[in-house]
């Protein structure tokens, strides 16, 4: 029996308000330290760069942080 949460795990990420999914990603993802610094530091960079993103929200863009994008919050 396959449960959907691991089928929903290796889907592409999506905006939980618009059931949209995200963009893709147009920068590297960050290494471990910088995604440790972003959750102490409340500021996070968006897929696409943009800096000071809210750690659970998106830019102007509708790029979502990095944080959202793997899953951590």
């Amino acid at each position: 029996m396959t449960s959907d949460l691991s089928s929903a795990i290796n889907d592409t990420p999506f905006d939980l308000l618009t059931g949209k999914p995200y963009p893709e990603p147009t920068t590297a993802q960050p290494e471990a330290d910088e995604i440790e610094a972003m959750l102490f530091d409340r500021a996070c960079i968006a897929t696409d760069g943009c800096e000071g993103v809210d750690p659970d929200g998106t830019c102007c863009h509708g790029h979502p942080s990095w944080l959202l994008r793997l899953g951590i919050l």
